[in-house]
Order: structure tokens, then C-alpha cells, then sequence
């Protein structure tokens, strides 16, 4: 017998230490062990401890497999699994993982003819056991998998046996499935009799109201005597005759999806055993997942680097490959029907003087680093700001050819892409191509996917994540989480490439060079875990996929559910460990409805930073939660700050936008708002030849009757739809576009203008 523990969903920390103590939060260290009786002898397996998670997935070590069963006696389990409490209370806490009230171990036996458990659960083994053990503090809901470790049922007569079901999109034994996105079924069949049998299956799926997938496909050759196989179902190879499965959408929060997979036999095959254990081994019976309809992020992609790169950025053809090979991989690895997928035909080097870069670098200068190292996090900084310009949900930045080499400095530890995290999320860089050691070069295929992950804060390892100065809130929580390493890129001694995972790749769209190596990821590590130099020529090694910590992780993310503020404002800034702090770009966007990045409820842990929007008597309007992250990945030497950026709702008659800090009741920065929006012309556009270069002169009017500084900029659009940065924070109203990069067509040019915090655009249009 073999039971496999996946995870436990926890209805809180179960610490008590940390109850009436301000932003602390000591999470949940657990443990436990499985006992198994299979032959008259319990025997008991130790589950490994997961340390500082409410939801542990256990990845390695949970999988138990016991002596030989006997035919015709069931198999008893039994499953403990405690908290370790370390802190302040110090005694272990019991988890209750058991369905009666009463009651907190599971205890549950296996019929191992017709697969069936009883006991405090009742249902298949063919499916993922799920247990919902109450509401209380130290509940939650457990997942495992009990199973023949040979795969085969213990028929006294011998039966054909359906011995395992999945609907698999990225990962196998989830709990949720994203609508319109295509997915296979992995089925699993055993032959018991004496003879060869053929073997078809048949899956249908539902909706709560419709059958929308009725197909029948063969196992292929006939299974031999004893043979156990698998195979996936609708995986378009040359021998499948079914089309993968896609749910339709439905609300943001889910409906129940049900599929039933049936084996279908030779009406007149020799199959000694059709009595009660066939009835029940040829069908999974009704197998069910909570269908979810996802955000389909709009990307858009962009080769950009600093002013010294100016006519050395990446070459078309570096950034067509690294595109090229990193959006089939998003594609199938994230949970989403899609991506609207934007490129930009226009080089973007955006300005990295001013408040920002200049903070940053004075803190680094102190520190006896070059103030020069500051520049991808500005890059970064920058970007984030265009991206929420443009409207669009994350900017690629492509850089040129071992661009990080620029860096090093001693505070880089040789990476190839840097993000900022959830916090300050719209933008990542990354190289087009990468150098080894050796001198040897090439893109990293899996890269822009790994950057993007951590802007949705996708993890590192749940191991490195046990340093108890990281899970203190307040200021003196996380400087000292920052000082110590804590939450930093993953660098674990246990998994140095990446949490070992598996899964299925369902192509989406076209592959590209990556065709021929989509289908069953055996054998992979987390893509979080590292990003393999031409990982696509010697897949077979460098294999990355996602795990399934990191995939709910993102199924969170992604939710459509999302609360959306109707009038919205972007801010953003940089807060040091000292207090001090400045605010960068603001963008009130009053009319607009965009998905709040700050909310404004406080959460079930305060955060210790906050943005207040006051009005002209001083009065508090409104408190949006700001949550931060001292940490960066890819730094060895910790920057002592921490960038934010998004969107938090603005409330009508806001005078002033403050940030705090809650611990001290300091305020660490402010933005006056003033009453109007500045006025703008519309655009003056005109074509010019020089030195047999052609430029696109773009000239507008701009005044404030409050007197602010106003900064300008230029992007361009060819269909209306999507918009190409051109100009970011002119300080005079023109600009000259090269056009060697701009494809012929009819364009719409936009300029914008800002006092600081008021936005306002005009378009104009002309023909290239």
C-alpha cells in the first residue's frame, strides 16, 4: 500500500504566541507521522516537518508505502498530524484533520478488491482524498492519495481496473481548473485477468447544467497479462483521436465542473471477475473540481536598457527569440486561458535621474557601493510607472546581452533578470542572452516566466523561509529580516536547482523551438528555483516546471475576483530602514476602474506602512494597507530600502496623499493634490528627413494655473488598442521619434502631462 500526503490547508497559524502581539505573525510548523496495517503489522511512517507555512505542500519524504496487503483483508490507516509550537507557548498542538467534531486523528481502512475507503471518510481511492475538518482555529483541509504501489487491485478473480483519474491542466491533483483552458486526462489502467485485454476509455464532463465533453479513445495495444499503463486522454499525439478538454467560463468565484472516465471492453473478453469489484473498477465515478475563470494578463514586451546602451541594445533577433521562447512556456505553465500578448516595434530607454535613483544612490554611496549599481532597480522603477501609463498589466523589459555584467560591483551575485516583487509588480528586465562562467552564451528560456513569478510573489523555497527575524512585522521585524537574508531569491542547499515537480505541458498556441518537448514534465524542478541557459536545446536536464505551492500561489493571483476601485490613483516611492523616504510617481486616474493593488480594508494582519489620502481640513478620507519587501532577489548586499507601487482607490476631495508609518506614527512623505488637472493642446505631428533618417516631431502646449512642474509623455499606438512608450517625464513639450524601427501604417500619437499627481491627454493621428 502507498499513501501520499500533498498538503494541508490550515484555518489559521496555530500559534498562539502571537495573538496579541502587533504585526507578528509566527506561522505554522507542522508535522506528524501515518500508520499503516496492510498485513496484521502496523508499521508507522514519519511526515516530515513543513516549517513556517499556513499552508504546507509536502514535496518530498510523503510518500509511504507499507508491507504487502493480503487478498480479501482491508488495509488500515491511520493519519496524526500535530504543530510544532516553538514560541512562546511552547507545547505541540494536536491537528484536527478528522471530520467529527469529536474527534482529531483520521482512522480510515481500504478494500483492496474494490478500491473503496470507509471509515471517518467514505469514497474512491481512485480520487484525491479531500478532508474538510470543521472551522475551528486548528482545523483545516487535508489532501492525500491512497493507493496499490503497484497499481493494481487485489481482485480474488480478476478484473479489468480503472486505478487512476485526472483532469490535468499544469499540475496533477489540484483542486481547481481555469475555464478555457485546455486540458488532458490521465488515466491508468491495470489488467488482473489471465489474458491480453483491449481497452478504451470513455470521459465525459458537465457543467451544472451541460454535457460539454462526450469522447471515446483507445489505450492503444492490448494490455498484457499483469500490465499496469497509463496514458493521457485528448493529448493530440498521432494515436489520440480525442481533442483536449476546455471548460467554459463561468463567475469569477467558480462552478462545479464534473468529469467520469469509463472503461470500455470487448463485450465478449475473458474477464473472470464481473461481479461487485468491476462494477466499482471500471468507472471513476463522479469526479469533481471547482472551475475558475482567471485574469488573462496583457504583457508588453519591449527591448529597453540605460542611456549608455543606446544603439547596443538587444538586436531584433535576440529579442524575437527570447519572446519567442518565453511566452509558449507562460503560456503553459501559468493557470490562465491566455495572455494578450503585446510587442512594441520602438527601443525604450527610460530616465533614470531624479528622486528615486538619486535616493537609492546616496544609500548605496554610504555603503561604499558605486551609486552606478542603482541603475536596474531604477530601470525597473521606471517601467513600472510606463506600464501603468500605457495600461497594461506587466511590462517585459529585454536587455541587452549580459547586460547584469555592467554590475557587479559586489553587490549583484551574477543575474540575468531582476523584478521587484508583488508590491511594486508592473515591470520586470531581464537579459536576451546570458554568459556563463565559461564564456559560453544564449537565452534563458524559462526566464521571463521565473521574473514574472515573483512579481505575482511567487517563492522561493518554503525551507529558506524559517528565519524567525522574518516573520516579526513592524519596522524592526523587517529590517532585521532584510539584514539577515530572509525571503531572498532561492539559494536552498536542499533543492540548489529548484523544488522537484512534474506535471503536463497542454500547448497553447504556437511552440516554436519548443516544439517536440511540450507534453509530461517528468523529472523537472521548480522553474523558481533557476533559470537554465538554452534550456530548450537540452531539455531533458534543464527542465523546468512549477510546483504546486507556487501554482495555488498564482491561482490566487489570478482570480478574477479581484476587488476594482471605481476612481483609482498609482503611487509610488521608496522607504529606507531609517524613515526616510520619497515619493515617486503619482498618477490620479479619478474616472478610471482598475483592480486595487493597496486596499483600503485593513487585513487580518495590519501592515506597517500606509497610504492616507487627507483632505483640506486635515481630515483622514480614506487608509490604503501598504505592504513592503526589504528584501530583493539577486542582491548580496541588502539594499536597506524597500520600492512600492500600485494602484489604491482614491476617494473624491483628497488635498494631500501622506505615507506613515504605523509602528511610530511618523509620517515619512507627502504629495500635495492640487484642484485641476493641468491643460494640454493636442499634438502637433509633421515628418522630417535628416541625414537620410526619417523622424516623427511631436510639439504640444502645456500650462498649470497652480504653477506645478510639469513633466510630458509620448507613446504611440498602431491600431488604438495597444500603446508603444515613446517619451517618459519630458520636462519640454516636444519630441523627435526615430522612425528606422517604426513599420509603415497610420498611427495615434498621445501625449500626456502631469502636475504631479493630475493627468491629462490629447491623441492625434498621422500616417508613417
Amino acid at each position: 500500500m502507498k499513501l501520499t500526503i500533498l498538503d494541508m490547508k490550515l484555518n489559521s497559524d496555530m500559534e498562539g504566541d502571537d495573538d496579541y502581539v502587533p504585526f507578528y505573525d509566527n506561522r505554522a510548523d507542522v508535522f506528524g507521522e501515518v500508520e499503516i496495517n496492510a498485513d496484521g503489522t502496523p508499521e508507522t511512517f514519519k511526515v516530515p516537518e513543513i516549517s513556517e507555512s499556513d499552508f504546507p505542500h509536502w514535496t518530498e519524504g510523503n510518500s509511504f508505502v507499507s508491507n504487502p496487503a493480503r487478498v480479501g483483508d482491508p488495509v488500515r490507516f491511520v493519519i496524526r498530524l500535530r504543530e510544532d509550537d516553538w514560541g512562546a507557548t511552547g507545547s505541540n498542538d494536536v491537528v484536527d484533520i478528522n471530520p467529527d467534531p469529536g474527534r482529531d486523528d483520521l482512522e480510515f481502512q481500504l478494500d483492496t478488491c474494490s478500491m473503496e475507503l470507509t471509515g471517518d471518510i467514505t469514497q474512491s481511492a481512485r480520487d484525491t482524498v479531500e478532508v474538510p475538518s470543521g472551522t475551528g482555529s486548528n482545523q483545516g483541509k487535508l489532501r492525500f492519495k491512497v493507493e496499490m504501489a503497484d497499481g493494481r487491485p487485489l481482485s480474488p478473480g480478476g478484473d479489468v481496473a480503472l486505478v487512476g483519474f485526472d483532469l490535468v491542466q499544469v499540475l496533477p491533483n489540484v483542486d481547481r481548473l481555469v475555464a478555457d483552458k485546455p486540458a488532458v486526462a490521465l488515466v491508468t489502467v491495470a489488467n488482473n485477468t489471465p489474458v491480453p485485454q483491449p481497452v478504451s476509455v470513455r470521459l465525459r464532463v458537465f457543467t451544472p447544467n451541460a454535457t460539454v465533453y462526450d469522447c471515446i479513445e483507445s489505450m492503444g495495444d492490448k494490455l498484457d497479462v499483469g500490465e499496469v499503463r497509463s496514458k493521457y486522454i485528448g493529448a493530440l499525439t498521432p494515436t489520440s483521436n480525442c481533442l483536449p478538454v476546455q471548460m467554459p467560463a463561468g463567475s469569477c468565484s467558480g462552478y462545479e465542473g464534473t468529469a467520469i472516465a469509463t472503461l470500455i471492453l470487448d463485450p465478449t473478453a475473458e474477464i473472470p471477475d464481473r461481479t461487485a469489484c468491476w462494477a466499482l473498477n471500471n468507472t471513476s465515478g463522479a469526479q469533481h473540481w471547482n472551475v475558475v475563470t482567471n485574469r488573462q494578463p496583457k504583457l508588453l514586451w519591449i527591448r529597453t536598457g540605460r542611456l549608455l546602451d543606446a544603439g547596443h541594445l538587444a538586436t531584433t533577433s535576440q529579442f524575437n527569440t527570447i519572446h519567442d521562447l518565453g511566452m509558449p512556456f507562460i503560456r503553459g505553465v501559468y493557470p490562465t486561458s491566455g495572455f494578450t500578448d503585446l510587442v512594441s516595434n520602438i527601443q525604450f530607454i527610460p530616465p533614470i535621474a531624479g528622486g528615486v535613483y538619486d535616493f537609492l544612490a546616496t544609500l548605496l554611496t554610504g555603503f561604499g557601493v558605486p551609486a552606478d549599481a542603482a541603475t536596474p532597480f531604477a530601470i525597473v522603477y521606471e517601467l513600472d510607472a510606463v506600464a501603468a501609463l500605457v495600461g497594461v498589466d506587466r511590462i517585459m523589459g529585454v536587455l541587452p546581452k549580459a547586460w547584469f555584467d555592467n554590475f557587479l560591483y559586489g553587490i549583484w551575485d551574477r543575474p540575468t533578470g531582476l523584478s521587484l516583487g508583488e508590491w511594486h509588480s508592473r515591470a520586470v528586465i531581464f537579459e536576451s542572452e546570458s554568459k556563463d562562467s565559461d564564456g559560453n552564451t544564449g537565452p534563458k528560456p524559462t526566464l521571463p516566466g521565473h521574473e514574472l513569478g515573483h512579481t505575482y510573489g511567487l517563492s522561493l523555497d518554503p525551507t529558506i523561509k524559517d528565519d524567525w527575524k522574518c516573520q516579526i512585522g513592524g519596522t524592526l521585524g523587517v529590517i532585521a529580516c532584510g539584514i539577515a537574508g530572509g525571503f531572498d531569491e532561492y539559494n536552498s542547499s536542499t533543492h540548489e536547482a529548484g523544488v522537484p515537480t512534474w506535471g503536463y505541458w497542454v500547448p497553447q498556441g504556437t511552440l516554436g523551438d519548443w516544439d517536440g518537448l511540450a507534453g509530461e514534465q517528468c523529472d523537472s524542478n521548480c522553474l523558481m528555483g533557476g533559470s537554465p541557459m538554452n534550456a530548450h536545446k537540452d531539455w531533458g536536464i534543464a527542465k523546468r516546471w512549477i510546483d504546486t505551492a507556487d501554482y495555488d500561489q498564482l491561482n490566487n493571483k489570478l482570480t478574477s475576483c479581484k476587488g476594482r476601485g471605481p476612481g483609482v490613483i498609482y503611487v509610488s516611492g521608496v522607504i529606507a530602514e531609517d524613515d526616510t523616504a520619497v515619493l515617486g510617481w503619482i498618477f490620479s486616474q479619478p474616472d478610471a476602474e482598475r483592480e486595487v493593488d493597496f486596499p483600503t480594508m485593513r487585513g487580518e494582519h495590519e501592515t506597517a506602512y500606509s497610504i492616507t489620502f487627507v483632505d483640506r481640513s486635515g481630515n483622514n478620507l480614506s487608509e490604503s494597507e501598504l505592504p513592503l519587501s526589504w528584501t530583493h532577489p539577486e542582491v548580496t548586499a541588502k539594499l536597506r530600502a524597500t520600492l512600492f507601487a500600485g494602484y489604491a482607490s482614491f476617494p473624491a476631495g483628497t488635498a494631500e496623499i501622506q505615507i506613515w508609518n504605523r509602528t511610530n506614527g511618523k509620517l515619512l512623505a507627502k504629495q500635495t493634490v492640487t484642484a485641476t488637472a493641468p491643460s494640454l493642446s493636442a499634438p502637433t505631428l509633421g515628418v522630417r528627413i535628416s541625414g537620410g533618417q526619417r523622424f516623427l516631431d511631436v510639439s504640444w502646449t502645456a500650462s498649470d494655473r497652480e504653477g506645478g512642474t510639469l513633466k510630458h509623455f509620448v507613446m504611440i499606438s498602431p491600431d488604438g488598442a495597444q500603446w508603444w512608450p515613446v517619451a517618459h517625464g519630458l520636462t519640454s513639450p516636444s519630441y523627435s521619434l526615430d522612425l528606422v524601427d517604426v513599420p509603415s501604417g497610420r498611427y495615434t500619437v498621445r501625449v500626456m502631462t502631469t502636475d504631479g499627481v493630475n493627468v491629462r491627454s490629447q491623441d492625434g493621428s498621422i500616417s508613417l
